[in-house]
């Protein structure tokens, strides 16, 4: 997953969200993978350009957050 972490990033910085899915999806052989996907997606989402919206923005959180603490309770 390190190795496509920059990747990851610029999906995000570019809004190719289907892109960011495709390389989560296929890196991500473990648990602790999937998280660092999430963990990569929510410590950048401020570089997505959709979310200059601070609403936008933070709805975004919220829905990261809420699938983590829903993968680990």
């Amino acid at each position: 997953m390190m190795d496509s972490e920059d990747e990851l990033i610029n999906c995000i910085r570019v809004d190719d969200w289907n892109a960011f899915r495709k390389i989560a999806i296929e890196c991500s052989t473990t648990p602790a993978e999937y998280e660092l996907a999430y963990r990569i997606l929510y410590e950048n989402l401020h570089l997505s350009p959709i979310n200059a919206n601070s609403e936008v923005y933070d709805a975004n959180i919220i829905a990261i957050a809420d699938v983590l603490f829903k993968h680990y309770t």
